[in-house]
């Protein structure tokens, strides 16, 4: 038995175009022609506005990535070379710790001086207490 032969890309494609073809001038005859010829300045009024504005978008990124490269020649030339990113997390990381370890340090001490505040107020309460004199006791009798 034969089977039949399946169609190649080739073919679908041929057949694709010819389809076209045969459609394209039909449909191109029932549109309204003042209907075509706005369509048409639209589009060409787009390409314009869209290749000024790519020329615009492309001088644009230039200046940018040239601003880029100049502040990045700065910023080596200041901080150094050969600081990658892990480096640069590991510094950040080791500022941070130190930061949290003299907060809790500052933190510790004012602890500890309002506790000492406070123990002291304690010890003087009970000798003012000791200097004021003691009111005459009443002797029944």
């Amino acid at each position: 038995m034969v089977t039949p032969a399946e169609p190649t890309l080739a073919d679908v494609l041929s057949d694709l175009d010819g389809l076209v073809a045969r459609t394209e001038p039909a449909a191109l005859r029932q549109l309204d022609k003042a209907a075509l010829n706005r369509l048409h300045r639209d589009l060409r009024r787009m390409r314009d506005e869209s290749e000024a504005l790519r020329k615009a978008l492309l001088l644009a990124t230039s200046n940018a990535s040239t601003e880029k490269r100049r502040r990045k020649a700065e910023q080596g030339d200041e901080a150094g070379q050969g600081t990658d990113k892990a480096e640069r997390r590991l510094i950040k990381q080791a500022e941070k710790k130190t930061a949290k370890e003299s907060d809790k340090a500052a933190r510790k001490s004012a602890k500890s001086a309002a506790s000492a505040a406070d123990t002291s107020a304690k010890e003087k309460a009970p000798a003012k207490a000791a200097d004021k004199p003691k009111a005459d006791k009443k002797v029944d009798g």
